[in-house]
Order: structure tokens, then C-alpha cells, then sequence
């Protein structure tokens, strides 16, 4: 199934300035379909990880940038591998 959302993450790989992605959103609506088919088309290996289901990342708070020293961030993340 191609969704709009296929589009921006084709875009988000071809940059050359690229950030590991976050990808937030409202619940229900294919974001971890969406990653995790985008990460298996594109990428050989990929890191995966969801901010609200993992016992220690669910500690920190939704909604901040990924930083080093507290490495706080959305709801889902994939980092080419």
C-alpha cells in the first residue's frame, strides 16, 4: 500500500543534510507500517524505535529534539543502518 507519507520519507532520504527521522503523530494511522516497510525497501539495516511501547525510552518525555545528553524525543525514530 503507497501512502502519502511515502513521498516525504523518499525526500528525507535522498537529502544529503539528513537528521535520524522522528516521526510523530496521531495514533492509528500507519506511522509504524509506513517506517518499518520504508526502512525494509530502502535500507539493508535499520534501527527502529518506538518511544511509547520500550520500558526505558518511554521514561523520557514526547515532544523534544534528539539530543546526546538526553537523547529525549517523539514517538518513533529510524536511523539508517
Amino acid at each position: 500500500m503507497k501512502r502519502d507519507i511515502t513521498w516525504h520519507l523518499e525526500e528525507w532520504k535522498k537529502s544529503h543534510r539528513r537528521k535520524p527521522l522522528i516521526l510523530n503523530g496521531a495514533r492509528q494511522v500507519g506511522k509504524t507500517y509506513s517506517l518499518k516497510h520504508f526502512g525494509k525497501s530502502f535500507y539493508e539495516k535499520m534501527a527502529y524505535f518506538n518511544f511509547e511501547k520500550d520500558v526505558i525510552l518511554s521514561q523520557y518525555e514526547l515532544g523534544y529534539k534528539w539530543s546526546r545528553e538526553g537523547q529525549h524525543s517523539s514517538q518513533y525514530g529510524l536511523c539508517p543502518g
